[in-house]
């Protein structure tokens, strides 16, 4: 009998070898589903996290510290953050040079590129990558920035440019084209190979302007020195918040230094919030190990300060508490040795319950105990003003050794009427340092006594031009950091005339003239621009303040103009002055006096305040188990 089996159509028949090869499919597709099964009848696996060493209490801390945030966290992230990148200076005067890495000229070329170099549309037709390249009034440089802690978005960081290894000669006169700043973008093999830009600079460059001006120096140290300027206001783009490292990792315990951060500086984060600015609080837990501190805006930049209050904060903030441990700080600071800069921290951060044991030690014999008493109730806010007064009374009093640190402290306090009257009495010090500290306080919180305007040339702020009307000895200050600020301060400085003056290879002359049959002098300022045709002519008075104003392009309309930078105007100004050229206005005895020009020089000014006599040691004794670079309080 003959069995006949159904099958679909069309029949299909199985052999030994493809009923093999079905079966390992279908093995196949079971070991790849069964991952997916499993994890879909499993929960999802957790997020690693962070890993954190517990490095057990502190060892040997001082009691005054006890409850203290200090005792509890290392700062991390208080070094400086170096970030750089090549650039392209321009309108140099035959003094540059482009040779540099194959990797580097190629990074260029396509930079150009970027930016619009060649390119009709953008303006630049007339300068094609290889035209610039091949001319001796460009040049390749290294542009190198050191951001700092606490630093945030928006704020401004300086950068220093260098020429490469070339024939560069001079930097003097250039213009830095925008340059991004980024971690290690100055690499010669891989030029800006980081994708992040951390800031961006770009403007006229100030070289040492001893050497701006004149013929190409002989020594080593000039030539060097024209290899190498600053541009200011570069903008950094992030925030960079310091880091308290938990010694013994709690969950709790960063919350609770969270909390007390935000409730000491509750006001900030409440402006922040209301002005819906980035980093709306200052202390943000990340998770049990690490809390990030972002610097409020009342501090200006000045992160030392900031940490140094955090990190002397108590976690216990009751009344009782505060006043028993204002009365012990109190106790220990007259003791020898107190380390008072701790101490004056802890006061600040206690807060307005410090100030009745606060307020005993401003009249202490002890200059230091003094200070550091005046320093944190000033700070705190001292409404009834014996602490501004106190400090007054120190940055008056020539020779105390606290007389610049006194000032520097009144710097920081919030501007008022009151403070401000304080700072104009020391517009007449004697010594320079004194008065432009004072002056750069006033100046910050735009004090009536400072005469500022904007200098401007073609919709383009170049610096700002400060004048500062007195009866002490007249002075021109430079800055070299910051926002560019000329300054002239005293007894109104002038040009001695008769006058005749050359600089820029005779270039540039400045002579006085007669108008009129009244005698009246005026100054003539004759320059030979080699990028134009016809030479600039300009009338000045031998107001020095109006002078520095037309060298950098202010005038009436329909005039030649000069267009010197910030640069060139200070090197002018410095040379007017080693000529003995400024003098001030007659005094009531009939005489002039001869102008001082000083260039910011961070070695030889800001230096001396912070090498006033110390009044801490360092950090407080026992942290010998901290690393080298973290958790110091210097």
């Amino acid at each position: 009998m003959t069995f006949l089996q159904h099958s679909p159509s069309p029949t299909r028949t199985f052999s030994p070898t493809t009923r093999t090869a079905a079966h390992l499919r279908l093995l196949l597709c079971a070991l790849l589903l069964a991952p997916l099964l499993t994890a879909c009848s499993q929960p999802p696996k957790k997020k690693p996290v962070a890993t954190y060493t517990n490095l057990g209490p502190r060892k040997n801390l001082p009691p005054y510290l006890k409850g203290s945030v200090y005792e509890l966290v290392e700062l991390e992230n208080d070094q400086p953050f170096y970030v750089s990148a090549y650039g392209l200076v321009g309108q140099l005067r035959g003094t540059g040079d482009t040779d540099a890495p194959a990797a580097v000229r190629q990074w260029m070329v396509r930079e150009m590129v970027r930016r619009g170099f060649g390119s009709p549309g953008m303006g630049f037709e007339h300068l094609p990558p290889g035209r610039v390249l091949a001319s001796p009034d460009f040049a390749i440089v290294r542009v190198d920035a050191a951001i700092p802690p606490g630093v945030r978005r928006g704020d401004r960081v300086d950068a220093w440019v260098s020429a490469l290894a070339n024939d560069t000669t001079s930097l003097a006169h250039g213009v830095l084209y925008e340059t991004e700043l980024r971690a290690n973008g100055a690499n010669p093999q891989a030029p800006s190979v980081a994708v992040d830009v951390v800031a961006r600079t770009g403007g006229p460059l100030l070289v040492n302007p001893a050497y701006a001006l004149g013929a190409p120096p002989d020594s080593v140290q000039a030539k060097s020195s024209l290899r190498r300027g600053m541009v200011f206001n570069g903008v950094v783009h992030n925030d960079r918040p310091l880091f308290l490292i938990l010694r013994q990792p709690q969950h709790s315990v960063a919350r609770a230094v969270e909390r007390r951060i935000n409730e000491r500086f509750q006001r900030e984060a409440d402006r922040n919030a209301k002005n819906n600015v980035i980093g709306k609080i200052v202390a943000e837990a990340q998770d049990e190990g690490v809390i990030h501190a972002y610097l409020p805006r009342a501090f200006r930049g000045d992160w030392e300060h900031f940490a140094g209050v955090v990190s002397h904060l108590y976690l216990n903030n009751s009344p009782g508490f505060v006043a028993a441990k204002a009365k012990e700080l109190a106790d220990q600071a007259v003791k020898p040795g107190a380390p008072l800069l701790n101490i004056s921290y802890c006061w600040e951060g206690l807060g307005g319950g410090a100030m009745p044991h606060v307020a005993k030690l401003m009249s202490h014999p002890d200059p230091a105990v003094a200070f550091a008493a005046a320093r944190a109730a000033a700070c705190i806010g001292d409404t009834s003003m014996a602490a501004q007064e106190t400090l007054a009374r120190m940055a008056t009093t020539r020779g105390h050794p606290f007389q610049l640190s006194a000032i520097e402290v009144l710097g920081k306090l919030p501007p008022s009427t009151a403070l401000n009257q304080v700072l104009r009495r020391l517009l007449e010090a004697r010594e320079a340092t004194v008065r432009i500290e004072a002056y750069r306080v006033l100046a910050a919180h735009g004090d009536t006594a400072v005469f500022s305007r904007p200098i401007t040339r073609f919709e383009r702020q170049k610096f700002l031009l400060d004048v500062v009307y007195g009866d002490g000895p007249p002075l021109v200050y430079a800055s070299q950091r910051g926002l560019p600020r000329l300054s002239i301060l005293g007894r109104t400085p002038m040009l001695r005339t008769p006058l005749t003056f050359s600089a820029l290879d005779n270039r540039l002359t400045i002579s006085t003239v007669q108008l009129g049959e009244a005698g009246k002098e005026a100054l003539a300022i004759f320059y030979r621009d080699p990028r134009r045709k016809q030479p600039v002519k300009v009338m000045s008075r031998p107001d020095l303040a109006e002078l520095a104003a037309r060298l950098a392009g202010e005038g009436a309309t329909g005039e030649d103009r000069l267009d010197f930078t910030y640069g060139e105007v200070v090197a002018i100004l410095q040379s007017l002055s080693d000529g003995g050229h400024i003098v001030s206005t007659a005094g009531p005895d009939g005489r002039q006096l001869a102008a001082s020009f000083v260039l910011q020089d961070p070695p030889r000014i800001e230096d001396q305040i912070r090498n006033a006599p110390s009044i801490d040691e360092g950090r407080p004794q026992g942290g010998n188990d901290v690393p080298e670079r973290v958790g110091r309080l210097e």
